[in-house]
């Protein structure tokens, strides 16, 4: 569970490539055998099925969430937006210190960072008091699973990995395998969420790392969860259970190649710590004050809002032709939500499709105001996704919706990292909807056909005016022009970029390798895979 970025161009690239010439693939069939030397089954091993243990019944988070029923109503599950990075992690690490029971835990990302070391330190040490720790992450930037076995083997901790690459030794052979492969290595789990006692569950945008929690030197991420405690969370459960599950999700000992011992988790511990200790003075405010967690709990209750709650997701992907899977839009499209004044839209990667487009349209001949948040090329951290972007700007701005993208130099960065840290650029990860600001939905899904048709996806919609408020103040404070760059179109039909600083008619990038990657990506033949 160790992802270095190094490799990530190179999967990343892998993952989008639709047409492969056969004759490669003759040509590298006895070169792929030697890459990997060591392979999973090609069907996972027995593992033993199991499922979210019911609401814990002792504990602060328990009691907490019986007050919260008093106070709400029987039923209404209490909400709180998490727009900061320190204040996400901070939450998690709350949450893990008082969790009585039950932990369980889905990401597409764990870095080897700060972080992650920090976070998986406190589940190591709520798994020896007893609490039970169930970590699903997707196989997607696994680049190292020496750990995954030995962090499996501690008597209160289960890992799965979802729909893992059989090689396991190189890059390379990942990437010969995936062509080989593709209708199944092709659809990954996007899914991020963290229940705990489940009666709290964080939902939303967040891997686990440095940038999704503020504390990167390099960039650090605009992003957006829900915290929410109440009976909704017994329903996030029941998807966490179907991925757990189902027949992709491969149980931690398969990964083993060599014998585990309680010594290598004790090692395991020790390099957690060393970790830790080298960030320490940035993760000395994520540990509990001296006072203890109650404050925050007491927060909680005064600060959350309630309303009704749905959670959508996708089915676990079986094939890319299977026509049975249930899809998260289509879930969302059941509820028959449609905007009569405003839709203000927050995608990291934004790339409508023309229904999209005349959907937008007719909205707008209704009077509805749209606004949209998206990555410049200088603040998109896959800048390969800004190549079937950045066709769609023109056609965007065409239906009368107002296009933004976030400045990589954004002024406001203090609900986006710690300011110790000073970090290079800024990039947006947010995955936020807001309709007539009564209705919210925040989750995992991006607006672009990789979201919707290929990855998996959850997310919370929240039927809350108060919480709906919230959020699109967040969202225009993300919009202001210290913050954003407004794309335009001038007289002449050329796009032009405003901030509250300048006006230019290049896309802004930040440097010049950038626009030599963009214009690279855009040579290939893979829009509708991003």
């Amino acid at each position: 569970m160790l992802i270095p970025y190094n490799i990530k161009i190179f999967i990343t690239l892998s993952l989008r490539l639709t047409r492969i010439i056969p004759l490669l693939l003759l040509s590298v069939m006895l070169f792929v055998s030697a890459c990997a030397t060591r392979y999973l089954p090609e069907h996972p091993p027995q593992k033993i099925i199991n499922n979210a243990y019911p609401p814990a019944t002792k504990g602060k988070i328990a009691d907490l969430a019986t007050r919260l029923q008093v106070l709400h109503g029987q039923g209404k599950p209490a909400s709180l937006a998490l727009a900061r990075n320190d204040e996400a992690l901070r939450w998690r690490i709350l949450l893990t210190d008082l969790a009585t029971e039950s932990i369980d835990l889905q990401t597409f990302i764990l870095h080897n960072d700060a972080s992650a070391s920090f976070l998986l330190d406190r589940l190591i040490a709520a798994a020896d008091r007893g609490v039970r720790v169930r970590i699903l992450i997707d196989d997607f930037l696994i680049s190292n699973d020496k750990n995954i076995p030995i962090l499996d083997s501690h008597p209160n901790i289960e890992v799965h990995v979802f729909n893992p690459w059989r090689g396991r030794e190189t890059t390379i052979g990942k990437g010969f395998e995936f062509i080989t492969r593709m209708d199944r290595l092709n659809q990954r789990m996007h899914n991020k969420l963290m229940v705990i006692d489940n009666h709290a569950a964080i939902m939303g945008g967040r891997n686990i790392s440095d940038e999704y929690f503020g504390i990167n030197s390099n960039f650090n991420f605009r992003d957006m969860e829900i915290l929410t405690i109440g009976p909704i969370v017994k329903e996030i459960s029941h998807q966490f259970d179907i991925y757990w599950n189902d027949a992709l999700a491969y149980p931690g000992d398969a990964f083993a190649h060599r014998k585990i011992t309680s010594k290598m988790l004790d090692e395991l511990r020790k390099d957690l710590n060393k970790q830790i200790s080298k960030s320490q003075t940035l993760l000395a405010q994520f540990s509990a004050p001296q006072q203890g967690w109650d404050s925050y709990l007491e927060y909680f209750q005064n600060k959350s809002t309630s309303g009704k709650t749905w959670v959508v997701y996708d089915d676990p992907p079986v094939s890319v032709a299977d026509k049975t899977q249930v899809r998260h839009t289509h879930r969302m499209n059941g509820l028959e939500i449609v905007p009569q004044k405003e839709l203000l839209i927050i995608s990291a990667y934004f790339i409508p499709d023309n229904q999209t487009l005349e959907d937008f349209k007719g909205l707008i001949k209704k009077g509805v105001s749209i606004k949209i948040l998206t990555n410049s090329l200088g603040s998109n951290d896959q800048i390969i996704t800004n190549s079937a972007y950045k066709f769609k700007r023109i056609p965007i701005l065409k239906t009368g919706a107002e296009l933004y993208e976030l400045r990589s130099d954004a002024k406001d960065r203090i609900m986006s990292e710690d300011p110790r840290v000073k970090a290079k650029w800024l990039g947006l990860h947010s995955k936020l909807i807001i309709i007539d600001r009564k209705i919210s939905y925040v989750g995992s899904l991006n607006w672009d056909p990789r979201s919707i048709a290929i990855n998996t996806e959850i997310g919370l919609i929240i039927e809350d005016p108060v919480l709906g408020e919230q959020l699109a103040q967040i969202a225009l404070r993300d919009m202001h022009p210290e913050n954003a760059w407004r794309v335009l179109i001038d007289s002449k039909g050329k796009l032009y970029w405003k901030n509250s600083d300048r006006k230019v008619y290049l896309q802004p990038a930040r440097n010049l390798w950038r626009r030599i990657k963009d214009a690279f990506y855009t040579l290939l033949p893979i829009k509708d895979q991003l």
